[in-house]
C-alpha cells in the first residue's frame, strides 16, 4: 500500500465515521438531557423503570447500561447505537414525529456503517446519498438544544466533518484496516487529530515567532468563500497571530450583530461567525477586522435542491399484487415539501376515498384501496421538476420501471 492508494473513498469513510460517532452523539445526549429534565427524575431511575424492556429486547445495550441492579449513567461512555436505543425506549412517545424520524435515520446509518469498516472506504455517490438525510436529521435534533454553546459545538462538528480539511495518512489507513471495529476506528481518528478544527492540532498555536504586538495583529488564516443551502449551518473561520484580540464582523459593509441564529465565538487566536440556520438573506460579503488588518470572503446561500432518496416503488407484504388488495406506492425525498402531484398513465390522480395521497415526514404515499384491474399502469410522483416512476401490475407480480 502506497500514498497513491489513499483514495477519496477513505476520506469519505472517515468523514462519515466522525459524523455518526462524534457529531451525532452530542445531539442525542442533548435530547436525553432535555427529556430527563422534564420528568423530575434521575436518568438512573428512569432507566431502572425500563430495565426489563432493555433486557428482553435490547440485550446488547442492556449489558452496557446495567451492572447488577445498578444503572450505569455515564452518558459519555455510550456510543451512537446505545444513545439512539435509550431515546427510543425511554422517550419515543414524547418526541415530535420529525425527531423520531431523525433518530431512526441516525441509527440505521450507524448500523450500516459496519458494512464499510473492512475497506474503510465509501464511494462519493453513497456518501452524498447518506449525507442529505443525515444532515437533516442532525440539524433537526440540534434545534431542541437550549445550551447555545453546545448547539454551536454540534453545528461546528457537522460543518467541519463534512466540509473542512481532514488529514488522511497512509499510516492511519493501514492501522484502521487491521480491525473492523468502528469504535476502534474512531479512537484512532481522534488520536491522530484527523479534523484539526475539532480535535486540535499540536502545531495549531498562535505564531510564537511573531511579536505579541496587540497594536499590529495580522490574520494568519483568512476567511474562505463558502456555499451552503437554506437551513444548513454556515461557519466562517479566521485566525490572528495574537490571542484575545477583539474583532468586528461586517456583512456587505454593515456591522453584524449577534442574534438567536448568529453567534460570534473566540478561542485564543481563532474567531468564528456561526450561522446555525442559513437564509437567502445571509448571502453576501463578510469581513472580519482587527485594527488595520482584515480578511473577507463571500457566502452564497442557495435554495436546497430536492432529491429522490428512495425511488417510487410498490410496497406490499405479499410478493404478488392481486385484485382487491390494498396497495401502497411509496417515494422518499430529502426535503419537506407539499408540492406533490401523482399521475397514472399521465393523468393526474385526484385524492378520493379509494385513492388517497398522504405524507409522513419525508415519505410520500399513494394508497389504493381494493385495487382493480383498471388501476394497472405507469405511476409517477412529481415534486416540481423532480419525479420518480413505477409500474403497477395487478395480474401477479409488481415490477418497477
Amino acid at each position: 500500500m502506497s500514498e497513491e492508494d489513499i483514495t477519496r473513498g477513505h476520506e469519505l469513510y472517515l468523514r462519515h465515521l466522525l459524523l455518526l460517532e462524534q457529531a451525532a452523539p452530542e445531539s442525542l445526549k442533548a435530547v436525553i438531557e432535555r427529556e430527563v429534565s422534564k420528568r423530575g427524575k434521575s436518568l438512573a431511575y428512569i432507566l431502572a423503570e425500563r430495565k426489563d424492556t432493555f433486557n428482553k429486547y435490547h440485550n446488547a445495550e442492556f449489558r452496557q447500561l446495567f451492572k447488577g441492579e445498578e444503572a450505569i449513567t455515564d452518558i459519555d461512555l455510550w456510543d451512537t447505537v446505545v444513545l439512539c436505543t435509550i431515546v427510543q425506549v425511554l422517550f419515543d412517545s414524547h418526541l415530535a414525529t420529525v425527531e423520531r424520524e431523525a433518530i431512526k435515520i441516525i441509527k440505521d446509518q450507524r448500523n450500516n456503517l459496519d458494512s464499510y469498516a473492512h475497506s474503510a472506504s465509501i464511494n462519493y455517490k453513497t456518501f452524498e446519498e447518506k449525507w442529505d438525510p443525515l444532515n437533516s436529521a442532525l440539524l433537526e435534533l440540534i434545534t431542541g438544544i437550549h445550551d447555545e454553546k453546545r448547539k454551536f459545538e454540534c453545528t461546528r462538528m457537522i460543518h467541519s466533518f463534512k466540509s473542512e480539511h481532514i488529514r488522511v495518512s497512509l499510516d492511519l489507513i493501514k492501522r484502521i484496516k487491521q480491525t473492523n471495529d468502528v469504535k476502534v476506528h474512531l479512537q484512532m481518528v481522534i488520536q491522530d487529530k484527523v479534523a484539526p478544527k475539532i480535535h486540535g492540532d499540536m502545531d495549531e498555536t498562535c505564531d510564537k515567532d511573531e511579536k505579541d504586538d496587540h497594536k499590529n495583529p495580522v490574520f494568519t488564516e483568512s476567511l474562505r468563500d463558502m456555499l451552503v443551502y437554506v437551513g444548513d449551518p454556515a461557519i466562517l473561520t479566521c485566525k490572528l497571530n495574537v490571542p484575545e484580540n477583539a474583532v468586528t464582523w461586517r456583512h456587505d459593509y454593515k456591522l453584524v450583530e449577534q442574534t438567536e441564529t448568529l453567534k460570534f465565538l473566540t478561542d485564543r487566536c481563532a474567531h468564528w461567525l456561526a450561522i446555525s440556520c442559513a437564509e437567502l438573506s445571509d448571502t453576501g460579503e463578510y469581513s472580519c477586522c482587527c485594527g488595520r488588518s482584515s480578511t473577507k470572503s463571500f457566502l452564497q446561500v442557495l435554495e436546497k435542491r430536492l432529491k429522490i432518496v428512495k425511488d417510487l416503488h410498490v410496497a406490499t407484504i405479499e410478493p404478488d399484487v392481486r385484485e382487491n388488495m390494498d396497495i401502497v406506492l411509496i417515494c422518499k425525498v430529502n426535503l419537506h415539501t407539499s408540492t406533490v402531484v401523482w399521475r397514472q398513465n399521465g393523468d393526474e390522480i385526484i385524492s378520493c376515498n379509494r385513492r388517497l395521497s398522504s405524507v409522513n415526514v419525508l415519505e410520500h404515499r399513494l394508497t389504493i384501496k381494493k385495487a382493480q384491474f383498471e388501476d394497472e399502469g405507469d405511476y409517477t410522483v412529481h415534486f416540481g421538476s423532480v419525479s420518480s416512476c413505477a409500474k403497477l401490475v395487478i395480474k401477479g407480480t409488481s415490477m418497477l420501471a
